[in-house]
């Protein structure tokens, strides 16, 4: 696939198979995002692949709260409180696999990087035929 292609076709995807994803599928798409560039190639970021149903409901329940607390006041904020409020709602739409991108908070540019890494991962799912949702 061509990059403008992908950059074209990569979509926020909101409705997942049940089925699993394969490790060396999940090592390729981690790959492509550790090559994303990085500020002064610092580098900063964590990888983490969470496929425990029972511990992505945890945290989805534990971030929709968060996110209930600390929402500040915006447009369609009602919007949000409502589908974060019903307990019903998976911020990861049950998708089959989390990859939670971090890095210690060291680095004046680590949201950036991390947000880098991410793009690059996401565009590598799309390659590799699956679906993403920057959450």
């Amino acid at each position: 696939m061509e990059i403008l292609e992908a950059i074209h076709r990569r979509r926020a995807v909101r409705d997942y198979k049940p089925e699993n994803i394969s490790e060396t599928l999940l090592q390729q798409v981690i790959a492509a995002a550790s090559w994303a560039p990085s500020a002064i190639n610092e580098q900063p970021w964590y990888f983490t692949v969470v496929t425990d149903t029972k511990l992505m409901s945890e945290i989805s329940t534990r971030a929709k709260a968060f996110m209930l607390k600390s929402m500040p006041t915006m447009p369609r904020s009602g919007h949000f409180q409502d589908i974060l409020g019903d307990p019903h709602f998976n911020i990861f739409y049950n998708a089959p696999a989390l990859l939670v991108i971090s890095a210690e908070a060291r680095g004046q540019w680590c949201a950036e990087d991390c947000a880098l890494a991410a793009e690059n991962a996401m565009l590598a799912a799309l390659d590799l035929g699956l679906g993403s949702c920057w959450i």
